[in-house]
C-alpha cells in the first residue's frame, strides 16, 4: 500500500519545510501518523513511501514492510497510544521519530484536525 509523504506544513501563513523522505531514508523518522477509518493497516503488509502520488512525478523512494500499527489520539491536553496517556518526554521522543524537529511542529502539524484518532504505522520494532 502506498504511503505519501508531503514537504511543507502550512499554518498561520507560514510555511515549514519538512524533508520526510530524506528523514525516512536516514533513520530518524522510523513511523507515521494516518488516519485509518477503513482499518486498511496491518502488520505484513508491504508499504511503497512515495512523494509526488497521483502526478506524472510520482517517486517511490524506499519499500518495507509495516510492523505493526498502535491506536493514537492526538488532543490539546496530550498524547494517547493504546489509551494509555504518553508523558511529555515520550510525546517529544514521538515528534522527533516522527520526523518532526520539536512538539510545537508537530502539534502544528494536526492543530486543524484535534483531537485527532487514528494509527501509528511501524516500519521497525519500536512501540510506545
Amino acid at each position: 500500500m502506498i504511503l505519501s509523504f508531503k514537504h511543507i506544513l502550512h499554518y498561520s501563513g507560514s510555511k515549514i519545510r519538512l524533508n520526510f523522505r530524506d528523514r525516512i531514508l536516514s533513520g530518524v523518522k522510523v513511523h507515521t501518523i494516518r488516519k485509518d477509518t477503513k482499518n486498511r493497516w496491518k502488520k505484513g503488509q508491504i508499504i511503497d513511501f512515495a512523494i509526488n502520488v497521483r502526478t506524472p512525478n510520482y517517486h517511490c523512494f524506499k519499500k518495507d514492510v509495516c510492523d505493526g500499527v498502535q491506536k493514537i489520539t492526538i488532543a490539546k491536553q496530550g498524547v494517547w497510544v493504546d489509551g494509555r496517556r504518553l508523558m511529555k518526554t515520550e510525546v517529544t521522543a514521538l515528534a522527533i521519530r516522527d520526523g518532526f524537529d520539536s512538539v510545537s511542529e508537530f502539534y502544528k502539524w494536526f492543530e486543524k484536525q484535534l483531537p485527532f484518532r487514528g494509527k501509528i504505522i511501524h516500519w521497525t520494532h519500536l512501540r510506545y
